[in-house]
């Protein structure tokens, strides 16, 4: 087996001292971004899951290991609505736990079975292609946006067990290009298996075209035969500061007349859009914080549900979003359904802040949530419905006001 491009020395004492691939010596753990484990149940909000023919995914061993396969034609896809964004100078490193089950041998060539950090236009990946172990990179956009590019892929003769569940890791650097090194742990130490070099390499294009990916785990069969892959936990990570706010956040506000009544009534509904300027979009947004201030004599709560993606319109028919900054941040609002009566609701209770004004009817109460603190961050396709909903009823104007702060990360 290859050791070129293997990054790994020893101390004096024989264990592990490692040292990134822009050359600094590892003394921190990484910043762990993703952080994936199946024991409870899979939220609709943390993964984006499809499920087509005989393709399944089964928890097993008290939900220890998620198994992500297909017994005949079918696929099986799981993928994480966090992203790993790249910090620049600095080494993406993503590590999981894969066994490669059933038979490969009889799988037709559009057949896969892939884990890794990457979606349907970037990134990288390991696993089953046809009847071929393969590892690989991936940038299907041309100049023109238009995706034409084929995988980069180097076949494999593994020389350990894939049917075992063995640990990867799949490190690389991102500079427009940076070597990609694909590595399994045989129990005592990380071993090699083969490493992309890309410096000085790759003309006019880069190896990946955004360095902001999901981690995800794919097995497609279109022949009748079996496979799976069994996984237990993923991690996608960075070696720097967990420093991702944008220099210019961005502000949102609004003044309607809400009226309040025995049923909730909407503020406000947002979502991460899944495009952005043309491209698929993998910019999250982090919700920072937010005031809401009435008028309207009495006691009422502003209540903030979580959504998967096309959730909202569940709940409310005709919600229709626009971009709050056009080609500057992927995170789109409707204001037009302020004092929309929401008669049932199907979204997760993520936060609630009380608004109270005194029985004079000559006040004005606010509330402000520190959304920041309690992590609420709208990654690709992830959509949020504000609402008021009254608890003692008054008198009073019925004006309602909200200024939110949130900010992209990139």
């Amino acid at each position: 087996m290859s050791t070129f491009g293997k990054s790994i020395i020893t101390d004096s004492q024989g264990h592990d001292v490692e040292v990134g691939l822009f050359g600094a010596m590892k003394i921190t753990e990484p910043d762990s971004q993703i952080s994936a484990v199946f024991n409870a149940a899979l939220e609709p909000r943390d993964y984006v899951q499809i499920i087509e023919g005989s393709g399944h995914l089964t928890p097993r061993y008290n939900r220890s290991m998620l198994k992500v396969g297909s017994a005949g034609i079918g696929l099986a896809d799981i993928t994480t609505t966090k992203h790993l964004r790249y910090r620049t100078g600095s080494t993406i490193e993503t590590t999981f736990t894969a066994g490669w089950i059933g038979n490969y041998e009889s799988a037709n060539a559009a057949d896969v079975a892939f884990m890794g950090l990457f979606d349907d236009y970037d990134g990288v990946f390991m696993g089953y292609k046809g009847q071929s172990f393969i590892v690989g990179y991936r940038n299907v956009f041309a100049d023109n946006g238009v995706g034409n590019e084929p995988d980069v892929t180097e076949i494999i003769a593994p020389d350990w067990d894939v049917t075992r569940v063995h640990r990867y890791r799949i490190r690389f650097a991102y500079l427009g290009v940076g070597n990609i090194t694909f590595e399994y742990h045989n129990g005592k130490a990380w071993v090699h298996i083969h490493t992309f070099m890309t410096d000085g390499t790759l003309t006019d294009r880069t190896h990946v075209g955004g360095a902001i990916l999901p981690m995800r785990c794919k097995v497609d069969i279109t022949a009748g035969n079996t496979a799976y892959i069994a996984t237990a936990s993923w991690n996608g990570a960075t070696y720097s500061k967990n420093n991702y706010i944008q220099d210019h956040p961005h502000y949102v506000e609004g003044v309607d007349t809400i009226v309040p009544g025995a049923v909730e009534k909407a503020i406000l509904a947002i979502r991460s859009s899944t495009t952005y300027v043309g491209f698929p979009n993998k910019i999250s947004s982090q919700l920072l914080t937010a005031e809401f201030a009435t008028a309207s004599e009495g006691l009422y709560r502003v209540k903030v549900y979580g959504y998967p993606p096309g959730g909202v319109i569940t709940d409310l028919p005709g919600v229709s979003y626009t971009d709050l900054f056009p080609g500057t941040s992927p995170l789109q609002a409707d204001k037009t359904v302020a004092n929309t009566e929401v008669a049932s609701i199907t979204g997760e209770l993520m936060f609630g802040t009380f608004i109270a004004v005194p029985s004079s009817g000559t006040g004005v109460a606010k509330s402000t949530a520190d959304f920041e603190r309690i992590q609420m961050v709208a990654n690709p396709g992830n959509e949020f419905l504000i609402t008021l909903e009254q608890i003692h009823a008054g008198a009073g104007t019925d004006t309602f006001a909200y200024g939110m702060l949130y900010a992209d990360l990139g």
